[in-house]
């Protein structure tokens, strides 16, 4: 009897002894669970720890808002480029973005971008420096690339892996290579490729092919004669004598930010009477008034199906652009009525 009193003893102190080594652990599983991390590869190669879960997410750089509220994320944003300011795209789909602060221009400001306690900062890829400034004080930084389908492809993957949006990443994929693809196909029966040039914010600097803006002009069936323009800069400065050489039967202007011309300048200047493009009076600035469509953000697929309006009439017309524009706008924010008067194109 003893011996089983005993043994009924200590399986209730064994009893007690295991289910409080179960709560006792319990704490530091969830702790562990909070402080891992997963690795994502930017698309400048470079390996990069975050939080799996993404509350707040910094940058100056304005493509990146694009993308960010095109997946749904606007409110996570805690900063945004100086160069977003009203009126814009963001007061009818993300009014909210506007009200936030700046945390530098060309380079982030790392002491005030330190007091946001991102758990990301998303750069332009090119600004490896500032990148590295920025994981330099412990905040990890992601750089994006967007300047071919491809790479805006990437770009989908790696932010909608990073904010939890993967489905809606795929979605925005399958609506961009749809207009691409238009674009495309409307043009594929052409003979011969006209020649084109898009032209920065002064007059001489141009886009190359390290740049979005020559993807739409070949995209689009055109033939950009500064694509083999060899140099690391931004909008390579050529010079007009190198343009009136060229002769472009087409020439596109950016309408990102101010330029220090306009399209009635180029045309009523007595220098350049001699280009095709002006002859013909083929010189146009890309729309639109709420945001760029030659920016290498979600609505760059209109660019193309713009540039083949102009240089294809025939095959697409102005009522097909907006047919098209308003479908592309309608899928890629929801609820939002975002007409051509709106937009201003």
């Amino acid at each position: 009897m003893c011996k089983k009193l005993v043994a009924l003893l200590l399986t209730v102190v064994m009893v007690f002894a295991i289910a409080g080594c179960s709560q006792s652990q319990k704490p530091e599983t969830t702790k562990n669970a909070v402080s891992a991390k997963i690795t994502v590869t930017d698309q400048t190669g470079r390996t990069v720890e975050v939080t799996p879960v993404i509350k707040k997410v910094s940058t100056i750089y304005g493509v990146a808002v694009t993308y960010v509220a095109a997946l749904g994320k606007a409110d996570l944003l805690v900063s945004k480029s100086d160069g977003i300011k009203s009126p814009c795209l963001y007061d009818y789909i993300a009014p909210s973005v506007l009200k936030l602060d700046n945390v530098g221009s060309k380079t982030p400001d790392l002491e005030k971008l330190a007091t946001l306690k991102p758990d990301v900062y998303i750069g332009r890829g090119r600004d490896t420096a500032a990148l590295e400034g920025v994981q330099g004080i412990n905040i990890p930084a992601i750089g994006i690339a967007p300047e071919t389908t491809e790479q805006i492809f990437e770009t989908y993957d790696l932010l909608g892996k990073l904010l939890g949006a993967e489905s809606k990443a795929a979605e925005l994929k399958t609506l961009y290579k749809g207009v691409t693809d238009k674009a495309k196909s409307l043009t594929a029966n052409v003979k011969k490729k006209p020649t084109a040039i898009m032209m920065g914010s002064s007059i001489g600097m141009v886009a190359n092919q390290s740049m979005l803006q020559s993807y739409l002009i070949e995209t689009a069936g055109g033939e950009n004669l500064a694509k083999n323009i060899k140099t690391t800069e931004l909008w390579p400065k050529v010079g007009v004598e190198q343009i009136f050489a060229w002769d472009p039967e087409y020439i596109f202007i950016t309408s990102y930010g101010s330029t220090d011309y306009t399209v009635e300048k180029i045309m009523n200047d007595p220098t350049w009477k001699n280009v095709t493009a002006v002859k013909k009076g083929q010189v146009f600035k890309t729309p639109c008034s709420l945001e760029s469509w030659e920016l290498p953000g979600p609505s760059s697929a209109l660019g193309t199906l713009w540039m083949v309006k102009q240089m294809f009439p025939d095959l697409y017309s102005d009522a097909d652009l907006e047919k098209d524009a308003t479908a592309y706008y309608n899928s890629l924010y929801p609820g939002n009525t975002l007409s051509r008067k709106i937009l201003g194109y």
